[in-house]
């Protein structure tokens, strides 16, 4: 079977080798990104077996950057070394991918990998939460509508109890509601939330209970 149009997209780790498009020629990634304000270059990378790929960079905003390095410090993980080189490259999103340009632009790569990680976000809720991934024993067609259930059950909870909540929520207090606090808060009271736009004074309590309960918290 012959796949076709298999795109992907990933930020770049720290570590990996990056070389010169059908050479063997290493790129100092940080000197060629101090040399422009945004990067967009055809490149292999990996050590041993050379993958060509599409690496797009741009750099980050004062705040991001204040973040990436306060996180840095108070990384544990000996297995990334915290040098000069690599809090430097923190200034900067970089990403490898296979997507053509004339399909993505640079900017539109950062604006996709947001919105992928949003997905993300939402299919880790939904596994956590509401056990969405506890395939039944059977036969095939068991499963497709196991899975056609679990993909519509997502489908409603985002656009009907989580969008709602969250344009209710901000609208009274300007507050934005955690995504994992929510699925919880769904998972011990989804009877009440399916009936709540159809009862306001209902409405107005789950609210109160969700603007208490599934804000983020904030930290020092």
């Amino acid at each position: 079977m012959t796949l076709k149009a298999i795109f992907f997209l990933s930020r770049l780790r720290y570590d990996v080798a990056i070389f010169e498009r059908g050479t063997d020629t290493r790129i100092d990634l940080l000197k060629a990104l101090t040399e422009d304000s945004f990067l967009d270059i055809d490149v292999d990378i990996g050590a041993k077996e050379h993958v060509p790929v599409r690496l797009t960079a741009r750099p980050v905003s004062e705040e991001v950057l204040a973040e990436r390095i306060e996180k840095a410090k108070n990384d544990r993980d000996l297995r990334i070394s915290h040098n000069e080189e690599y809090m430097a490259l923190l200034a900067w999103d970089i990403f490898v991918t296979n997507v053509p340009r004339q399909i993505w632009t640079t900017p539109q790569v950062c604006q996709v990998n947001q919105v992928r990680w949003s997905i993300e976000s939402v299919f880790k809720t939904c596994k956590s939460h509401f056990k969405r991934d506890a395939l039944p024993k059977g036969n095939v067609t068991l499963v497709k509508a196991h899975i056609d259930t679990a993909l519509i059950f997502v489908t409603v909870y985002q656009t009907n109890i989580y969008l709602i909540l969250a344009n209710l929520v901000y609208q009274k207090q300007k507050a934005d509601i955690s995504l994992l606090k929510l699925a919880q808060f769904v998972a011990e009271f989804s009877f009440l939330l399916f009936i709540m736009p159809h009862n306001a004074q209902l409405q107005e309590a789950i609210v109160r209970q969700v603007l208490y309960h599934c804000k983020y918290e904030k930290r020092k």
